[in-house]
């Protein structure tokens, strides 16, 4: 709306004539920008081809609204749909389109191969496998609405994977999906970690600062038992002297510093055992033996 105001209504939309309809192509976001920064009344001349063909009609929508140009994962999801639904509507075009890749067809399926061909090569094969997986755990209960929140196609992807992982319900993807969005953090490890802790009810309660979250806990947890060892050490030492020179120790030989640093060493211990070492375990018994 601002680029509208400042340099009027640029390029970027296009559409065809269908009958008595004029359907577009793409271009819907800057029109309804144009409806909100211009009167009713303000006009423009809109680009549009005779009998065009649904083929072509997918081709540049997906074209239009890749993954390259930062399109939304909605678009995108949408438009492998769409190129899907049409080969499983049109079973001979799409024998036509694999025999002219040289694939032997014994039975003509809808793979991410012929949406590919289908396509010109405008998404790689990876990105429609994923995409097709996508619209399959959509239809097993991941929710469409809260994956097409996130802004990037890897970013969904990386948040299907986790949800998946801990089957996670509708309230629990919309609740750690709100979280990821707020905190702008949208790594594969991060996400798991959200998912974790929403389990153990402490989304909320200490905000991972990078992926890898449990890794750094425990780094944390081990110099926090280093320091617990050489704050004892000292005691220790301190004791043994005494022995050694005076053959005895009691309660007005420990200096009052000596008990202080016990106390707080032990604090510290507990702290550890009781929650950073539990949630790490926890967390570490969930991964893949390959992480």
């Amino acid at each position: 709306m601002k680029s509208i105001d400042k340099h009027d209504f640029l390029e970027g939309v296009y559409a065809r004539k269908n009958g008595d309809r004029i359907e577009l192509v793409y271009g819907h976001h800057r029109l309804k920008a144009l409806e909100l920064a211009k009167s009713p009344e303000f006009k423009i001349e809109m680009p549009f081809k005779e009998n065009m063909s649904d083929v072509e009609m997918i081709q540049l929508m997906v074209k239009e609204n890749s993954p390259k140009k930062n399109a939304g994962v909605r678009i995108i999801d949408e438009g492998v749909k769409a190129a899907r639904d049409y080969l499983e509507e049109n079973r001979d075009e799409l024998r036509e389109i694999l025999e002219s890749d040289g694939s032997e067809i014994k039975r003509a399926c809808v793979s991410a191969r012929a949406i590919f061909l289908l396509l010109e090569g405008d998404l790689t094969i990876t990105q429609i496998e994923e995409l097709l997986k996508r619209w399959h755990l959509y239809e097993k209960g991941i929710s469409m609405d809260v994956v097409h929140m996130f802004p990037t196609a890897a970013s969904a992807h990386n948040f299907v994977k986790a949800a998946e992982k801990y089957k996670a319900n509708q309230e629990a993807q919309e609740k750690v999906a709100e979280y990821l969005i707020s905190t702008e953090r949208l790594g594969h490890r991060t996400m798991e970690e959200a998912f974790l802790r929403y389990n153990q009810q402490c989304l909320y309660a200490d905000n991972p600062a990078r992926a890898g979250c449990a890794e750094n806990r425990l780094r944390k947890a081990t110099s926090a038992m280093k320091t617990v060892r050489l704050e004892l050490g000292k005691f220790v030492e301190g004791a043994n002297q005494k022995t050694i020179f005076d053959d005895a120790i009691t309660i007005r030989d420990i200096h009052p510093s000596a008990f202080e640093s016990c106390y707080k060493a032990f604090d510290m211990l507990q702290e550890l055992i009781t929650r950073e070492v539990t949630e790490i375990i926890i967390d570490l018994k969930d991964r893949e033996p390959s992480e």
